[in-house]
């Protein structure tokens, strides 16, 4: 019996196209046993996914698999098995025609020398749409995800080559940022359809008309069209079947030239003027701002919202006709593998967060009407401390100082609130706790937990804090609904601390309470000279609701909501 890594380096081998005999004497097994081995399809299957060579599965005359053995490699088929060259470029012209997915990651090379294709859900789920676009499944679609993620080059530039397979008749208008960005899409598709990969894969049956505007209009013998234009631009009478606007431009670069509502204007002008009335509408971008074109198309009927932010959040899962966002952890990352954690965390810091929130979280702030703004907050101090003043960002982007109070002596109340997101009894999760003092009508945040913690350690945690503070109010003990029924105990035997499952809504309509106390600044929170933390703190609550993280609002907001 040979391990599942001698397979598997057997596999390999044979991807890298070593002989028989040479496979056998270098993992040192017999002939016979890797005969074995290949009359068996899942060595095969493995062979192709380790995406080393191209292989594809030869089948008869009739559709029938003739059996694991068929398998060629594509360059060597024609030697190996020449009665069944016709079969081998009927199936190679198949692939990749009947699925957009398959036409992306066979293309992208041709359409991108430069860089090589990483396959990822994302890419997948983005060409199922298109292909449902194409197909009339969806009219209208709403793309949103961040910058470099390669949307561009398979929306337009790849799409339409893969819809001319089928429909070598349809028309599409589309339409790029800039010139720039429309004369670059223009040219890779045209790389893609007079590429030999393409012709000779394909066989398509029709040819491009030559004597055009190579600078913006692709054109075939069959009546197909890709019109290239900028946003601004129009084009009278085309009758397109599909209006595909990519990547309008950020509302930083339309000021003073074409304003918001202009452009939303254009926009409609374009989908009356140049689009069929049956036909389809595309957009995909990252989100700008709150008055940018997503908005715009979101308050339109019909429109299906294909939402993929960088990190993952639950709240804000983005739900189709045909699947939704894969990811399952809060923060996940889209792509991890082209945009890992440090370079996440390098846009953070390079952009700011109300521009990350916008581009990468396509959830842009409204700093006017945010629940917690960072301006809005007041500091305290220990009696007899003299701290210099904090600086924080200003209603109108500008900086302005930050009172600082010294911490009363004693309180008229103390309010304490938890938040625990456990999976289950021994699993660590992320444990939130807050003490907030009362004097009169402001508000002191004196005391904090922010753990990880397990449910004995929770519990211990618990009572910890509980001793700490004798005469606090428990106002709330907020658990994940799957962590609510792990707490039966512990409520069996303090009955009187209310526990409540996770509700959107409750912590919604909690930070609407909490919201006039932070407006009419009563809300003081310790100087971060004492605790660093308080800058993470003011920044997960400038970022409610569409943050990534919540634990710190959700916490506040339960201790100190009515």
């Amino acid at each position: 019996m040979y391990s599942k890594e001698i397979k598997l380096q057997a596999a390999r081998l044979t991807a890298e196209g070593l002989s028989r005999a040479a496979i056998a004497e270098t993992l040192q097994i017999s002939q016979r046993c890797l005969d074995h081995w290949r009359a068996q399809e899942t060595f095969w299957l493995t062979v192709r996914d380790l995406g080393r060579v191209q292989f594809l599965q030869l089948r008869d005359h009739h559709g029938r698999k003739p059996g694991p053995g068929y398998y060629r490699r594509l360059d060597t088929a024609a030697a190996e098995a020449p009665l069944m060259v016709p079969f081998v470029e009927r199936a190679q012209r198949g692939q990749g025609r009947r699925r957009f997915r398959d036409f992306v990651g066979r293309g992208w090379s041709t359409a991108d020398p430069l860089h090589g294709f990483l396959r990822n859900w994302h890419v997948d789920m983005l060409a199922d749409h298109l292909q449902a676009v194409a197909e009339g499944g969806i009219e209208r679609l709403l793309i949103t995800m961040p910058p470099r993620m390669g949307k561009s080059l398979e929306c337009s530039v790849l799409w339409p080559a893969w819809v001319w397979l089928e429909r070598p008749g349809w028309r599409g208008v589309f339409v790029a940022g800039t010139p720039e960005w429309a004369e670059r899409d223009q040219r890779h598709c045209r790389n893609v359809v007079t590429s030999e990969w393409y012709r000779t894969t394909y066989r398509p049956a029709w040819n491009l008309i030559e004597n055009q505007e190579a600078g913006y209009k692709l054109e075939n013998d069959s009546g197909g069209l890709r019109l290239s234009l900028s946003v601004g631009e129009f084009q009278e009478d085309v009758k397109a079947d599909c209006l595909l606007v990519d990547d309008p431009p950020d509302a930083e670069q339309i000021s003073g030239e074409v304003e918001l509502y202009a452009l939303n204007r254009w926009f409609e002008r374009s989908r009356e003027q140049m689009l069929k009335e049956d036909g389809s509408i595309v957009v995909v971008m990252h989100r700008t701002g709150e008055d940018d074109l997503a908005a715009h198309v979101l308050g339109k009927f019909g429109y299906q919202h294909l939402n993929l932010p960088m990190e993952y959040v639950p709240d804000r899962r983005s739900i189709t006709s045909l699947g939704q966002d894969r990811r399952k952890h809060t923060g996940e990352l889209l792509f991890g593998a082209l945009h890992n954690e440090e370079a996440v965390a390098a846009a953070k810091m390079s952009l700011g967060s109300p521009t990350y929130s916008a581009h990468y979280q396509q959830a842009p702030l409204l700093p006017e009407s945010a629940y917690f703004r960072q301006h809005g907050w007041r500091f305290w101090q220990p009696p007899g401390t003299a701290l210099q003043e904090l600086r924080l960002r200003g209603p109108e982007g500008g900086v302005q100082g930050a009172r600082i109070e010294v911490l009363p002596a004693s309180m008229g109340a103390y309010l304490m609130a938890w938040h625990c997101e456990l999976k289950d009894a021994l699993t660590p999760g992320q444990v939130d706790a807050q003490v907030w003092g009362r004097d009169g009508a402001k508000h002191y945040l004196v005391d904090h937990v922010h753990e990880r913690l397990d449910l004995p350690a929770t519990m211990a945690a618990i009572l910890k804090l509980r001793r700490k503070w004798p005469s606090a109010r428990i106002k709330a003990i907020d658990c994940a609904t799957y962590t609510h029924r792990l707490f039966g105990r512990f409520a069996e035997e303090f009955p009187e601390w209310p526990i409540y499952a996770h509700s959107s809504l409750r912590n919604l309509s909690r930070a609407a309470d909490v919201r006039t106390l932070a407006q009419a600044e009563l809300l003081y929170l310790p100087h971060p000279f004492y605790e660093p933390w308080i800058k993470e703190f003011i920044e997960q609550c400038a970022q409610f609701p569409n943050g990534v993280r919540h634990e710190y609002v959700e916490t506040m907001t339960a201790a100190l909501s009515p």
